[in-house]
């Protein structure tokens, strides 16, 4: 199984954060949510990790699943995270409303602002 770039980036980001706290996989695994062997193959790319998982893991790190999310888009600025919090209140059909909103205003943008040749 390939991983993601976005999950890519997330193990990445959990390996050196263990490291940097000197915490081994067997520290970081955590006997009610995540095993050692979740972690390993997570790190060699061999799965694509629950969101409990990478909750956990998040947790045993000091960050939040928000943070998380965050590391795997790579965006992880003020905006983003506003939006996200915005989202994350919204219902099915408001969030089908939110993207017909945006993909109308990037038309739009695209109909005034000249390309580049």
């Amino acid at each position: 199984m390939r991983q993601s770039s976005g999950i890519q980036r997330l193990a990445k980001f959990i390996k050196e954060e263990s490291e940097r706290y000197n915490l081994s996989q067997r520290d970081l695994a955590s006997e009610d949510s995540v095993s050692q062997g979740t972690i390993s193959r997570l790190f060699s790319g061999q799965t694509k990790p629950e969101l409990e998982t990478i909750e956990a893991l998040g947790e045993q790190l000091g960050y939040s699943l928000e943070s998380m999310l965050l590391i795997m888009i790579d965006s992880p600025d003020a905006d983003t995270s506003r939006f996200l919090d915005i989202w994350k209140r919204l219902d099915a059909k408001s969030h089908e409303l939110l993207i017909r909103f945006a993909q109308a205003m990037i038309e739009k943008q695209d109909s005034v602002t000249p390309r580049s040749q």
